[in-house]
């Protein structure tokens, strides 16, 4: 989403997305904290999905579950 990569961006410049969601609170911004949350929870959902996909199948692409006896 252009959400992430605009975030993705401003870490990679060494900033926090908890210094930015600060920011804009100050600066009461709501809706555009309401944004990045959003991008954020996509994101940490597609990452859990991952996880659980690594979790079943040992670590390897979906299709080739490992065998153990």
């Amino acid at each position: 989403s252009p959400t992430r990569l605009l975030l993705t961006f401003y870490e990679s410049c060494g900033g926090t997305v908890s210094k930015l969601l600060e920011a804009l609170v100050a600066m009461e911004r709501y809706d555009a904290v309401e944004l990045i949350n959003s991008a954020l929870s996509i994101r940490t959902d597609d990452c859990k999905r991952e996880a659980i996909g690594r979790d079943i199948t040992g670590g390897r692409p979906e299709g080739h579950l490992q065998v153990t006896r």
